[in-house]
């Protein structure tokens, strides 16, 4: 959603539970994305879980916007496949939140804000795959004469549900985790300046 995403995002969650025959007063977990992502919509996903949290009362769980497209492709690979994966979401600036993952999903890098021409020349292998928003923008026409980048077409942006997976997965592992917002770059406003 380009706008409106404050006033929806509470009728949704209401929808999802009316569908799973559930209350609030059952969730006995939060999990939320924390970026990166945009600014705002950042903000209002994690504006609203935190009330949640403390309203219902019920531990959180924070999953990277990265780790969840990541975690998606892995159910999509075959076993044979050990190519390491880039996730690239684009920032809107032309650029995209990057990190580099294995095979088996985990980080092989921290997320980072990055050129795309730059990525070309970061290619952590010869042959790879590539997932995310930014996944056509990196794999231009120019761009695929120079790599063999394979595209995930179908893992574009995270899954409610793989979020749910590895929150679960990691609530078991690590118990809670506050949920704290991935910026990988400082906002473009600030306090307004005082004459």
């Amino acid at each position: 959603m380009a706008r409106g995403q404050a006033e929806a995002l509470m009728p949704m969650v209401e929808a999802v539970l009316q569908a799973a025959d559930r209350r609030y007063q059952q969730i006995s977990l939060i999990a939320a994305t924390v970026g990166p992502g945009s600014f705002t919509g950042v903000r209002i996903g994690l504006s609203a879980a935190r009330g949640m949290a403390v309203a219902i009362p019920a531990p959180t769980v924070a999953v990277t916007t990265l780790e969840a497209l990541a975690d998606a492709v892995q159910d999509l690979r075959s076993a044979q496949d050990d190519r390491p994966l880039l996730v690239l979401i684009d920032s809107k600036r032309g650029d995209a939140y990057a990190q580099w993952f294995d095979r088996d999903g985990v980080p092989l890098t921290t997320p980072k804000v990055t050129a795309f021409d730059a990525l070309a020349k970061q290619a952590l292998a010869p042959s790879f795959l590539v997932a995310g928003d930014a996944t056509e923008a990196f794999t231009s026409p120019a761009q695929a004469a120079r790599l063999s980048a394979e595209a995930v077409a179908a893992v574009r942006v995270p899954d409610a549900a793989v979020v749910a997976r590895l929150a679960a997965a990691r609530f078991e592992a690590d118990g809670p985790t506050e949920l704290r917002p991935l910026y990988l770059r400082a906002p473009e406003v600030g306090p307004a300046s005082v004459r």
